[in-house]
């Protein structure tokens, strides 16, 4: 069998087999299919971010004085929610001597809910202030804030845009304070989203203390993107979900139109003695050299693809593509088995007459 090897590379060479036309043709029916598919699950991945660093995945309940802030800032431990932490207005009034006129909000919370603010460059002690605060004022986490009715040191800051979130906090100070305090209200950031959070937030209050009558209310952060993202249910009815299905069709044709249209040669050639296994396996490697080449350029082009659209789930980007070049591989096999079950030595002069 070794002169089935050796025909192969020879038609390698020679340019029998076309292989610089069949690698290109196999790159591009992977990778369009492939990238239509990657962007658009991209593009939903972006969507979920967005949705949940907005505060719409961010559920609270408000129960005056009565919010348990270590079992709320607790919480977090819980699977699924990523942050969990007390809070409540602060009725002291502070202001910068920059600024002794403007008032800055102030609140007073637990340290889970620095994480649920997303306090960038956490100092240990001192406060955290919005950003507009700190672009008000010029300072940077680690500065001092003096304000009028003494000097702190500036914790960390948060971004609050005005995108649909809640109002009082884009100018405002947030003062850590014990979690063995009672609090106002409990917030709850879980990703992916459960229909159990509002349970959760139950377990935060404290149905002994405060006013017992008063009325328990729950609210999403930011419900201007809506109350549940649809994300899952996009995904799975989404334009390219078949990517899969169409690569294996595309490579399937093209191997059916590459070997076919040697037909009067491999024809011939069984026609004189060569059995259909070994020309079977002489074809296998001649197209095998090339798809290996050609996943080759294909992983290269989706590593580019993918590490341009970070930050995502990478993983299950990578989960995508892999597919994608499976069903390319199985798409071409078949299609190159089929077609040569199709050429027998019956249908040379045939072949012949319509070459």
């Amino acid at each position: 069998m070794s002169w089935v090897f050796g025909e192969a590379i020879r038609n390698l060479v020679t340019g029998t087999t076309k292989p610089i036309r069949l690698v290109f043709l196999f790159v591009l029916a992977c990778i369009i299919p492939t990238m239509a598919d990657l962007l658009t699950v991209q593009s939903l991945m972006q969507e979920a971010l967005r949705y949940r660093d907005s505060g719409a995945a961010t559920i609270t309940v408000l129960s005056p004085g009565r919010i348990k802030g270590d079992v709320c800032d607790d919480l977090s431990q819980v699977p699924s929610v990523i942050a969990s932490g007390a809070i409540r207005h602060d009725d002291n009034s502070y202001s910068s001597v920059a600024m002794p006129n403007g008032v800055i909000a102030s609140y007073s919370i637990t340290e889970g809910a620095l994480s649920v603010f997303r306090v960038d460059n956490m100092n240990e002690g001192g406060v955290a202030i919005s950003s507009t605060v700190a672009f008000t004022l010029g300072i940077a986490p680690g500065d001092s804030l003096v304000l009028t009715t003494g000097r702190t040191t500036v914790r960390g800051v948060y971004d609050w845009p005005n995108d649909g979130r809640r109002p009082g906090f884009d100018f405002a100070m947030l003062i850590p304070v014990p979690t063995s305090e009672l609090f106002d209200e409990c917030w709850v950031t879980t990703w992916p989203m459960t229909e159990s959070v509002q349970t959760l937030l139950n377990l935060s209050i404290d149905n002994s203390a405060g006013d017992t009558n008063a009325r328990t209310e729950y609210s999403q952060v930011n419900s201007a993107l809506g109350k549940e993202f649809t994300g899952t249910e996009r995904f799975n009815h989404r334009m390219t979900q078949f990517a899969s299905v169409i690569v294996f069709g595309l490579t399937g044709l093209l191997s059916f139109v590459m070997v076919w249209s040697r037909r009067l040669e491999l024809s011939s050639a069984q026609h004189v003695g060569v059995t259909w296994w070994a020309q079977l396996t002489q074809l296998l490697v001649e197209h095998g050299i090339c798809f290996l080449v050609g996943s080759g350029i294909i992983l290269g082009i989706n590593a580019m693809i993918i590490a341009s659209i970070v930050p995502v789930d990478t993983e299950g980007l990578w989960s995508i593509a892999w597919r994608n070049l499976a069903y390319a591989l199985y798409g071409s096999l078949a299609g190159l088995v089929m077609t040569s079950c199709m050429i027998t030595p019956k249908r040379l002069f045939r072949y012949f007459k319509v070459r």
